[in-house]
């Protein structure tokens, strides 16, 4: 994936299209309408909703970018981090940019799977959706606290928190453990500050 795709699906209207694609297609192979497809849907919805108000308030000048800031990025050379997210185009999109920063990267599409992946790799970072159809970012962020607590501490990974819902505050998010959060759409120079400002810590 080069810069321009990449730039290009980290466009709020892409990233919606994409979702609505997904879900209403979902929705026409399976009339029954399960559990899933219908959280599906219903995600999708919520991200329209909330991608119209962040689009009502862009500038001309908040046009997103995927060149890395600076070369303060050198310290992320060789980090490895897990990205846990059910939607394939954005942790392809993720998997792409973090990359191009030396980082390694590793994918999980949904909760019980990255935590298995936590349980038998070293990672330094996790990147986490906060919903997801099989444990959903929350009860991830619960999971990696209860597990590296005491001698195991110094091993915890640090963890952001993408969200492009209403329903969780950053003082919240933090107060469960999150060291970042990150608002969709995202910015990707934005991103990677926040990593290097954690990992230059």
């Amino acid at each position: 994936m080069n810069k321009d795709i990449i730039n290009d699906i980290t466009n709020p209207l892409t990233l919606a299209q994409g979702m609505v694609v997904r879900a209403l297609a979902d929705l026409m192979k399976d009339a029954k309408g399960n559990e899933v497809t219908i959280g599906r849907l219903e995600k999708a919805i919520d991200s329209l909703d909330a991608i119209s108000v962040i689009l009502s308030q862009q500038k001309p000048s908040d046009v997103v970018s995927a060149t890395p800031a600076g070369t303060e990025t050198g310290v992320l050379k060789d980090k490895t981090i897990l990205i846990v997210d059910d939607e394939p185009d954005i942790r392809e999109m993720l998997k792409e940019f973090l990359e191009t920063l030396g980082m390694k990267v590793l994918e999980a599409n949904q909760g019980v799977l990255a935590f298995a992946v936590l349980s038998k790799t070293p990672v330094q970072a996790v990147i986490t959706d906060i919903r997801m159809s099989e444990g959903d970012g929350l009860e991830l962020i619960d999971r990696i606290n209860q597990t590296y607590v005491g001698p195991n501490k110094d091993k915890r990974p640090f963890v952001l928190l993408m969200t492009g819902y209403q329903d969780i505050t950053r003082t919240h998010a933090k107060g469960r453990g999150v060291d970042e959060v990150i608002s969709k759409p995202f910015n990707l120079n934005l991103l990677s500050s926040k990593l290097v400002k954690l990992f230059s810590a």
